[in-house]
């Protein structure tokens, strides 16, 4: 059966667990793994980019919409002289001189927003590449691009919420199984996709030599 779309998911619950009075419950396996997923999953599909400018004088910048976590922060000290902000605790933050300002070196997340270290002088613009949280499945959402790239997550997953439920204990072992073998995958999948070997490159000098070698095994 394929699983594309919310509705699709709620009844392949009930099918794979042999029950159709799972129908209310399901919001809940859904809601309780899609939690699990955000707290656990990185992947290329969730990264998203957002551009701003600093308030001079405002040590803070408000975390973006759907912020899991930060992957690069980045902004234009001149017109073509980026700096990338490195991450500080909010401990070693404290230590700063909070009243000074210039041009930020460090960054900390504090009470739901960026503090920046020391705070900005000018308005310079930034960019912030980050995890974001996929949308939630619902009535009015349908479907989305976590649940069309890894359906086999979501299904298994599921399963492992509702055998909690049901307290079929015999069942948990598998799904919790085959959820991880799903997060094995994906971050395996994941990982080919976005840091692909360098390709060899031979110096052009070197090219007319290598094509002049004949290669033999020994006793031709």
């Amino acid at each position: 059966m394929t699983i594309s779309t919310y509705a699709e998911l709620k009844t392949a619950i009930g099918t794979y667990m042999g029950r159709a009075d799972l129908t209310d419950r399901a919001d809940e396996f859904i809601d309780n793994l899609e939690a699990k997923i955000t707290r656990r999953l990185r992947v290329g599909p969730m990264e998203t980019t957002v551009t701003g400018s600093f308030v001079a004088d405002t040590p803070t910048v408000a975390l973006p919409a759907g912020y899991v976590e930060l992957r690069s922060f980045t902004y234009d000290i001149t017109t073509d002289s980026p700096r990338k902000l490195e991450f500080i605790t909010p401990e070693q933050g404290d230590a700063l001189e909070y009243s000074s300002s210039g041009s930020p070196m460090f960054y900390s997340v504090v009470g739901g927003a960026i503090r920046l270290y020391p705070t900005p002088d000018e308005a310079y613009a930034y960019t912030i590449r980050y995890f974001a949280s996929f949308t939630a499945l619902s009535v009015s959402n349908p479907t989305s691009a976590l649940l069309t790239t890894y359906p086999d997550l979501y299904l298994y997953g599921c399963l492992l919420e509702a055998c909690g439920y049901t307290g079929d204990d015999g069942r948990i072992p598998l799904w919790k199984a085959a959820v991880e073998e799903c997060y094995a995958e994906i971050a395996r999948h994941d990982k080919r996709g976005r840091h692909k070997p360098a390709a060899v490159q031979l110096d052009p000098a070197l090219v007319g030599i290598v094509s002049r070698i004949d290669i033999t095994t020994d006793g031709a």
